[in-house]
């Protein structure tokens, strides 16, 4: 189990304890002279990425996802089937690696039975993390997984601006490699890769961090360490690190945030600034536009930076009128009959083995699970259980109550 750590500072509230699980292991291995990860250090950020998108505090409130920098679409292995999605944006400066690697966002199965539940477009846009496109403004999340090190002074300097100001999306995950844990790693010289312009150690990503949050404090922001090291590296923290930064008004459901106060003295909420305060120039002291592209439209309050390069509409199965949670029930019900040995009457199923399918993946978080099984007039508490994930042989978990019908 792996919490986030909460770096407080004054005036900051407390989001609370976001609890992963985490089965991850890591071992030096003789013949290679080298750390073994696994699962490998990026599955895992992409796994984190995952598990925190679908805690039930937010998960409904997330349909627009755009990550930076990446290349290699691996995202859509993660969040093809995510409930709630309905378009994904990539952006990437190499615009060759995003056309050689197109086949992974583009239908190949046209199956009924791999169709997702909704709509959900894909676009991958070539284009910079320093320019606030028009068509990404309204992202409910924005991921950077490992970006930030290839990043020159000049475009580092912009990204708070740019995320934080102009798009202002309700979650944001940045990764970066840890330089404390670089001392671990046998046979390492220098930095981990040749286009790194810098690595950081914790206590300089979480300044970094710590500063977004005091320049723009409508947003938090939370760390922890991805990619676990061999037993007697605790010390030097995990190979890899996350920061979390969310919007207050999402982390915190109860007390919402008060009108904020456009830069001419009028009021909005949440919307966009009045025309007059060119909301969409980064503010503060980074004062610019990198303008890297020609821009094909500039007009007021309306900006076009990026170039897209391939967009894809998802088959879904559109005549399925079912709520989301009709849905989900009736995958948990038909796991649960697949998890009961021929002959029980009773007994408890963890809910880990129901949430997930074959072809979807995870769906929900154990804790909407049980929600939406509760609803449904199931017993859901915590038993023990043998447990066949990770080392524990049995272990308290999460489990609804199966009784079987009684035969006619």
């Amino acid at each position: 189990m792996i919490e986030m750590v909460k770096r407080k500072s004054r005036n900051l509230p407390d989001v609370g304890k976001i609890e992963i699980e985490d089965y991850s292991f890591s071992y030096y291995d003789e013949d290679t002279r080298d750390i073994i990860f696994e699962p490998r250090v990026y599955h895992q950020r992409y796994q984190r990425s995952f598990d925190i998108l679908i805690n039930p505090r937010w998960r409904k409130d997330i349909k627009i996802i755009t990550e930076y920098g990446c290349g290699e679409y691996k995202l859509m292995n993660y969040f093809k089937y995510f409930l709630s999605l309905r378009k994904i944006n990539f952006v990437d400066i190499d615009a060759k690696l995003l056309k050689e690697k197109l086949p992974f966002i583009r239908m190949c199965d046209y199956h009924y039975s791999e169709r997702r539940f909704n709509p959900l477009q894909v676009t991958a846009f070539e284009g910079s993390i320093s320019d606030p496109d028009d068509r990404i403004l309204n992202s409910d999340v924005v991921i950077g997984i490992e970006i930030i090190e290839h990043l020159y002074p000049d475009t580092l300097e912009a990204v708070p601006y740019v995320i934080f100001h102009s798009v202002r999306p309700k979650i944001v995950i940045f990764t970066t490699p840890n330089a404390d844990f670089n001392e671990a790693l046998p046979k390492f010289k220098g930095i981990r890769h040749p286009d790194h312009k810098f690595e950081w150690t914790r206590q300089q990503f979480e300044s970094w961090a710590l500063n977004i949050i005091l320049r723009f404090p409508e947003y938090e922001v939370s760390f922890f360490g991805v990619g676990k090291g061999p037993s007697g590296t605790e010390h030097l923290g995990c190979c890899s690190q996350m920061a979390l930064f969310l919007r207050k008004d999402i982390s915190d459901q109860i007390n919402r945030l008060p009108l904020l106060k456009c830069w001419c003295g009028k009021h909005y909420q949440g919307g966009p600034n009045c025309l007059m305060c060119h909301p969409l120039i980064p503010f503060g002291i980074c004062s610019y536009m990198t303008k890297s592209k020609k821009f094909e439209n500039i007009e007021e309050n309306y900006l076009i930076f990026y170039k897209e390069i391939h967009s894809v509409d998802f088959l879904y199965i559109d005549d399925d009128r079912r709520t989301d949670e009709e849905k989900l029930m009736e995958i948990m019900i038909c796991n649960m009959n697949h998890e009961i040995l021929y002959g029980e009457k009773s007994c408890y199923v963890p809910l880990y083995k129901i949430i997930s399918t074959q072809q979807f993946g995870v769906l929900i978080s154990e804790e909407e699970a049980a929600e939406i099984l509760r609803n449904y007039g199931f017993l859901v508490q915590k038993q023990f259980v043998k447990d066949d994930i990770g080392p524990v042989v049995s272990e308290e978990k999460l489990c609804v109550q199966y009784i079987a019908d009684d035969e006619i």
